[in-house]
């Protein structure tokens, strides 16, 4: 019924006052104004349509006491030139949410990555990390947080290798993909290992450049995919059995050359000859059109997504 009095104030930016809606007189004998109004001494109303987006409508209202009297038009006019700022502001705390949401949900499936992913601008300062990428960083920073003592850690002046040479090579291929980014180069990335220490076997690094969006000023970027054997995880045999259309024995033998290990200590843990191993390595490479064992490796890892291989890849490895 208020709202059908008052039904030339439901427009965006039209502002107006309580006794518009209802008169003071009947306002005070309804319900409302008993239960809800008068226990927080609200009399005198005004208010404004902020904005309205199909089923969604927002209001700005406001309230005060009957003692103070009612609202001026001095207090309309500053409520009108108030709703545009209000506008403005919901449609960007809109905006921010769905960014928030999108980031969220991107952050999760790359979280989920069995390799580390690492954006960084061309000096090598990492804009961001998966939790990949921190698990290799943070298990290879040493005792006294320096990069002396391990593989790949991340520095003040960004990210550092346990070999002087081998940051130098990082370091290139980085500012070398970051400068293809801004039209200066035309480096499509490159591929490393980067040394540890002890039993630790090296971290396979893949640097990229970003695709450009266009925008004027954006910062050149890189995405590099860091691989660590211990961490990274290798698909099960009965994955490869049904991807592959492999007997047990093919897929387990594909299986475990993918985690690293040859083909002689495949056969002595599955108890098997050294030829039977190689026979069900022959028929694999058949069944899968491959001619080498590391075309094997990289077709798998491609088909079940443990290893990111952007196109150009396959002219790196």
């Amino acid at each position: 019924m208020w709202t059908d009095r008052a039904a030339h104030l439901w427009q965006p930016g039209k502002v107006g006052g309580g006794n518009q809606l209802i008169a003071d007189a009947a306002l005070v004998k309804t319900e409302f104004y008993a239960d809800f109004l008068r226990p927080q001494e609200h009399f005198h109303a005004i208010g404004g349509m902020i904005s309205r987006e199909d089923s969604a409508t927002s209001f700005l209202a406001a309230f005060r006491a009957k003692r103070n009297g009612t609202f001026e038009a001095e207090e309309h006019a500053l409520t009108r030139q108030l709703l545009p700022h209000l506008d403005v502001a919901l449609r960007i705390q809109d905006r921010i949410a769905g960014l928030e949401t999108r980031l969220e949900q991107t952050s999760e499936a790359l979280n989920q990555a069995s390799h580390g992913i690492i954006v960084a601008n061309a000096a090598g300062m990492v804009l961001f990390m998966n939790r990949q990428a921190e698990a290799i960083l943070g298990q290879n920073s040493g005792s006294d947080g320096t990069h002396a003592s391990r593989g790949l850690t991340l520095e003040r002046d960004g990210l550092r290798a346990r070999l002087p040479r081998e940051t130098a090579s990082l370091r290139d291929l980085i500012l070398r993909a970051g400068q293809t980014i801004t039209g200066n180069g035309t480096c499509p990335g490159g591929a490393m290992s980067i040394s540890r220490p002890g039993a630790l076997g090296p971290l396979r690094v893949l640097v990229a450049p970003l695709p450009s969006s266009g925008r004027p000023g954006r910062c050149p970027a890189v995405v590099l995919f860091v691989s660590a054997p211990e961490l990274a995880g290798c698909p099960g045999a009965e994955l490869l059995e049904q991807l592959l259309d492999l007997t047990p024995a093919e897929s387990r033998l594909a299986s475990a050359l993918i985690g690293g290990k040859t083909v002689h200590a495949f056969a002595e843990e599955a108890g098997v000859s050294l030829n039977t191993a190689r026979t069900h390595l022959k028929n694999v490479l058949q069944k899968t059109g491959v001619s080498r064992q590391a075309e094997l490796i990289r077709l798998a890892l491609t088909i079940t997504g443990a290893w990111f291989q952007p196109p150009f890849a396959r002219k790196l490895f």
